[in-house]
C-alpha cells in the first residue's frame, strides 16, 4: 500500500508540473530549460513507476507503463513485455506495446511484432502493427537535421513548399 501511495504521488507531481522527461537531467528540454529533477530523483521516479506495474489497480498499471515509456526505462523492458503478453485488458497491452516502441529495444520491438500477428484481440493486433510499422518506417527514413528547418525559397512567385504541399 505504501508503494502504491508513492507511485500515485509521483504521477500526480509529474502531471501537474508540466515536466518533460530528458535522457540526461543536465540536458535542456526543447524550450531550453533544464529538468526539474536531479538524477537521483529520476531514479526514484523510475523505481516507483516500476513498483506501480505490480499494483492491483489497472488504471495505475496503465499510467505507470505509459510513463516508463516516456522516460525510456530500460529496467521496464521485461515487466512491459509481460504486460503486453499477459495484460488484463486491451488497454494494458496497447500501452505496454506503445512504451516498448518508445523504449526502442530490439527485444521489446520483437514482442510488439509478435503481438501484431498473434494477439487474440484484433484491436491489440492492429495497434501493435501500427507501432511496429512506424518503427520500421523510422528506420528507413531517419530524421535528418534539415527536417527541423523551414526552407522556403521563392522564385517567380513559386516556393518549394508549393510543390511539397499535399493536394
Amino acid at each position: 500500500m505504501k508503494a502504491l501511495l508513492k507511485v500515485i504521488v509521483v504521477v500526480v507531481l509529474i502531471l501537474t508540473s508540466g515536466f518533460t522527461f530528458a535522457d540526461d537531467p543536465l540536458t535542456p528540454d526543447p524550450n531550453g530549460e533544464f529538468s526539474k529533477f536531479t538524477k537521483e530523483q529520476l531514479e526514484q521516479i523510475e523505481e516507483n513507476l516500476l513498483a506501480g506495474l505490480d499494483s492491483e489497480n489497472s488504471g495505475l498499471r496503465i499510467s505507470c507503463a505509459y510513463f516508463l515509456g516516456e522516460i525510456k526505462s530500460d529496467d521496464a523492458l521485461i515487466p512491459l513485455m509481460a504486460m503486453l503478453r499477459n495484460g488484463v485488458c486491451d488497454e494494458e497491452k496497447i500501452v505496454a506495446a506503445l512504451s516498448l516502441y518508445k523504449i526502442n529495444n530490439a527485444r521489446g520491438l520483437y514482442q510488439v511484432k509478435g503481438a501484431a500477428r498473434f494477439s487474440e484481440s484484433e484491436r491489440v493486433r492492429r495497434m501493435c502493427d501500427i507501432f511496429y510499422n512506424t518503427y520500421i518506417w523510422e528506420q528507413k527514413h531517419p530524421k535528418s537535421e534539415t527536417d527541423s528547418y523551414a526552407i522556403d525559397t521563392e522564385y517567380n512567385g513559386y516556393s518549394i513548399s508549393d510543390f511539397l504541399a499535399e493536394k
